[in-house]
């Protein structure tokens, strides 16, 4: 639980932050990390979703990478929630596999991990089953990190309408990363298509469409809003497992736009739209700032913006804990 002072008041308020990482990067953004690491940044906050960042040693479907969230799981006694870094393009099957590079040491570790052999039969579904039984609870799924020969997966591409139920079958949430506004309109495309049928499926719009550039970020900002506003009112059923998260490497300090602060608060049915939005932070990508004080400020904006502490409480903590309960 943090606590910090406003206003000449003292609050205190628990975190559940929904994006965090760690481990190597193999486009040099972040050295290697371990969840010690982690750990002196996080300070007061009381839970956090980790996955590993995008390793270039991570081995066929990324199992040496994961089995260190497992690790940290266990060494953060009941801190951390364990999600699974997927690559989309191994739904087919591990591409170490289709190349020949899967050797004998990394068979062995994929059959004693998941009991799943090296072979042409693979089962997208039976994996993930295995997954969760391993102990993770949800997916970490990037399409840029995941492409190949600069191509880029949809997010509502046949390849992701295989991946997804699964991963719901099995009873894992979904994280995927969306950095634009076209991003975020597959991801909308996406649920349309999935949570319908799939009634325990829970997925979280990671960074929700933030932008890299200075006019993504307005645009973003704009689009999110609209998008969000309309989807969330639309009356579906399904609308009330998608979850959003703030997230964004170059919005250090703010909320991400699609809060819009004031203008979600303004609405008929603002409390239930609330109930849509989760914190996340993204270290280490995110710069001289710790999750502990990105979230406070935050929370101070939100407290600025008119919403009332059960307002924050629901988006820094209880609308991510109430989900993950549920898997």
């Amino acid at each position: 639980m943090i606590t910090f002072e406003h206003n000449s008041r003292t609050y205190n308020f628990k975190v559940f932050d929904a994006h965090n990482h760690i481990g190597l990067d193999k486009e040099g953004t972040v050295k290697d990390s371990a969840y010690s690491d982690l750990e002196n940044v996080l300070g007061n906050i009381d839970k956090t979703v980790l996955f590993p960042a995008n390793s270039p040693v991570s081995g066929p479907f990324g199992i040496l990478s994961n089995m260190k969230i497992l690790d940290a799981t266990q060494e953060s006694k009941g801190k951390v929630v364990p999600f699974y870094r997927f690559d989309i393009f191994e739904a087919e099957g591990c591409k170490y596999w289709q190349t020949g590079l899967c050797d004998a040491a990394h068979r062995c570790l994929i059959k004693k991990c998941f009991n799943i052999e090296c072979c042409s039969d693979f089962d997208l579904e039976k994996f993930f089953m295995e997954i969760k039984q391993s102990g993770f609870l949800g997916l970490k799924l990037h399409p840029r990190a995941s492409e190949i020969d600069y191509i880029t997966p949809q997010l509502d591409s046949d390849i992701m309408l295989k991946i997804i139920p699964a991963a719901g079958k099995a009873g894992l949430a979904v994280t995927m990363h969306t950095h634009n506004s076209k991003m975020l309109a597959e991801f909308f495309n996406l649920a349309k298509k999935v949570l319908p049928e799939h009634k325990k499926l829970v997925l979280i719009c990671a960074h929700s469409g933030g932008g890299s550039t200075q006019l993504e970020r307005k645009e973003s900002r704009e689009y999110a809003g609209k998008r969000l506003n309309n989807c969330l009112n639309s009356g579906e059923e399904w609308v009330s497992r998608m979850l959003f998260e703030t997230s964004n490497v170059f919005w250090t300090y703010l909320l991400n736009g699609l809060l819009l602060c004031k203008n979600l608060q303004k609405t008929d049915k603002s409390t239930e739209n609330i109930k849509n939005i989760v914190y996340g932070t993204d270290w280490p990508f995110v710069k001289d700032i710790t999750p502990e004080q990105k979230a406070t400020n935050i929370i101070k904006s939100l407290l600025s913006g008119g919403f009332n502490e059960n307002d924050i409480d629901m988006i820094m903590y209880s609308n991510l804990e109430n989900r993950i309960k549920e898997l």
